[in-house]
């Protein structure tokens, strides 16, 4: 759930980017390069550490190894990212998109928000 009290239209990026981020998790976009949580050597939870697209790093959970490049030199444009996404758009509406890499690496045998 994503709530506000009020928003205003320069809040607007900020909500999509959540929205399809949140989106993203449920489709299981990018989850194939998540790795487990794991305790004395036992992974615990499956895919729990999210790799952040453009994290390249690691600052939050895993680094991204394959990071991808859209308007220039900056590898944290995608949906997928740690924050608010980067607008790819010259308008007034925000453009916001899914990385290729991340639309190819969904993981269609276990995705997370199916029923078992």
């Amino acid at each position: 759930m994503i709530a506000a009290d009020r928003f205003s239209s320069s809040d607007v990026h900020g909500l999509q980017s959540v929205t399809m981020h949140e989106a993203g998790h449920v489709l299981g976009v990018g989850w194939a390069d998540d790795t487990a949580i794991e305790v004395a050597g036992i992974g615990v939870v499956p895919k729990g550490m999210e790799v952040y697209s453009g994290d390249i790093n690691g600052n939050n959970f895993e680094p991204d190894e394959t990071p991808e490049y859209a308007n220039g030199p900056n590898p944290r444009w995608s949906i997928m990212r740690a924050g608010t996404a980067n607008d790819l758009g010259t308008g007034p509406t925000p453009r916001l998109a899914f990385s290729l890499e991340e639309l190819s690496t969904i993981d269609f045998e276990d995705v997370p928000s199916r029923d078992r």
